[in-house]
């Protein structure tokens, strides 16, 4: 993995090359198409926001909304429900409106758990090798050592196994594994439902938290859908990062950590992680912006709350574009006949 210098870097290239090369076509990054923005014109955002006033009628209403939508609010967010069903309609998981926590995009979630599930020095977070930068990034900015899983065993199940002996040996403890199970980043691998129930059970048994990381679930372009790992979690160890970054766009930055009924069968002790989150939220951005919570709420609330329909569009785009560079790759890198 690389040095903290060096993913900061990265993170800055990958940020700023679309700007400075606009016409450049990039697999670097997992940035959505502008081509679909014209659906988010601004007369689009004002109805989103007209949509979720008629909603809020009942508990604001008139200029009320409009103080409870400018003002400091609620650090938990405003739309938990909403993102709970969505995710429970799109994804098939169990989320409850009490466990949903929203936050400025996934990677604020993805930082308030790493602080809450690793604060002492001993704790240690799991990734793959490779994996998404902004995740060994987060681990770095918030002091979690990162111990990267061993590619040299045949499974991720394994792997944390082997990485548990390693870390206990050293006198120190995984908390946490992330992990991205659809269309990972950057390595595109899909985990099937047995490598995922696997590794739920090691977890499980060593008290591990998995960080389930799903911002390309939605956009499969053929062959059946896995259950994400929240899905088929029974012991309370899932907990479930979602974003409407690549769904709708990456600048509303409106995203969510959604924690199981329990943790290992604990209740109290899900309730107490989830306040923790939640207090971590409140030192850092105080809410995530209730503007911007209305616009994902009123567009949600017009899509029926599902986004299969509203992604449509792109993932036919994104589909036609993966088969002319398959068959582009064919061309150009096949095999010369022979003399």
């Amino acid at each position: 993995m690389l040095d903290h210098r060096s993913q900061c870097s990265v993170m800055n290239f990958l940020n700023e090359v679309s700007s400075a090369f606009p016409s450049a076509v990039s697999l670097a990054s997992g940035r959505p198409s502008e081509r679909f923005f014209d659906k988010l014109d601004p007369q689009v955002l004002l109805n989103a926001l007209v949509v979720y006033e008629r909603y809020s009628a009942g508990g604001h209403g008139g200029g009320q909304l409009l103080s409870h939508l400018l003002q400091y609010g609620r650090t938990a967010g405003i739309i938990g429900e909403l993102v709970a069903q969505q995710v429970r309609s799109d994804e098939g998981v169990p989320a409850r409106a009490d466990r949903v926590l929203i936050t400025s995009g996934c990677q604020e979630a993805l930082a308030l758990c790493l602080a809450a599930l690793c604060p002492e020095a001993a704790d240690v977070l799991l990734a793959c090798n490779p994996t998404y930068i902004g995740a060994t990034g987060a681990g770095k900015a918030a002091r979690v050592a990162v111990a990267a899983l061993s590619n040299s065993v045949p499974c991720v199940a394994e792997a944390v196994e082997l990485a548990v002996l390693q870390l206990r040996r050293n006198g120190r403890r995984a908390r946490a594994l992330y992990l991205i199970p659809d269309f990972d980043n950057p390595t595109g691998r899909v985990l099937d439902k047995a490598s995922r129930c696997d590794i739920l059970q090691v977890c499980a048994r060593n008290r591990i938290i998995v960080l389930e990381d799903n911002p390309y679930r939605l956009f499969r372009y053929e062959g059946d859908e896995i259950p994400p790992m929240a899905a088929l979690d029974e012991a309370g160890s899932v907990i479930y990062l979602s974003t409407f970054s690549k769904t709708l766009s990456p600048a509303l930055r409106v995203g969510a950590a959604i924690l199981p009924d329990t943790i290992f069968g604990d209740a109290r002790a899900c309730r107490a992680l989830w306040e923790n989150l939640v207090q971590l939220k409140s030192f850092i951005t105080l809410n995530t912006s209730h503007i911007t919570q209305a616009i994902v709420a009123g567009l949600l609330m017009e899509q029926a709350v599902s986004l299969r329909g509203w992604i449509r569009p792109a993932l036919d785009w994104y589909r036609s574009n993966r088969d002319v560079m398959v068959r582009q790759l064919d061309s150009v890198f096949s095999p010369f006949p022979e003399q």
